[in-house]
């Protein structure tokens, strides 16, 4: 899969948290571990760690941090020290769901549009 695409994954399941705020959140690592959320932040990372701002090599992507709210199977994808997950095109989960909702899958693919629910996976990623 491209850094396009993933970024596109990134920033669809931004436009679901702004359009539903209150919404609770089931993240799957294809590792096993498991994680319930009740809330997401949009942000982004970069880079900078090996190249400065403004270098050739630079560039930074969406990235989503969701706060844990319920640990349900503890894995390798979740740092004790942190509160959040924090999910882009360098650590992308195997899925996403909301509210009984399939947001993304890496089998299936991503169900939103403009951060609204489809009933079947995109076909233009």
């Amino acid at each position: 899969m491209t850094t396009r695409i993933l970024d596109e994954i990134i920033d669809e399941l931004g436009a679901y948290a702004c359009l539903a705020p209150h919404a609770t959140y089931r993240i799957v690592f294809a590792e096993g571990d498991r994680y319930e959320s009740d809330e997401a932040t949009e942000g982004e990372d970069d880079n900078g760690e090996e190249f400065d701002i403004g270098e050739e090599g630079y560039e930074d992507w969406p990235e989503m941090y969701y706060r844990i709210s319920s640990i349900l199977n503890d894995g390798p994808n979740h740092n004790p020290n942190y509160r959040y997950l924090s999910i882009s095109r360098r650590h992308m989960p195997s899925e996403v769901t909301s509210d009984g909702h399939l947001l993304y899958s890496a089998e299936k693919g991503l169900f939103l549009d403009h951060g609204r629910i489809l009933d079947t996976p995109r076909i233009d990623l």
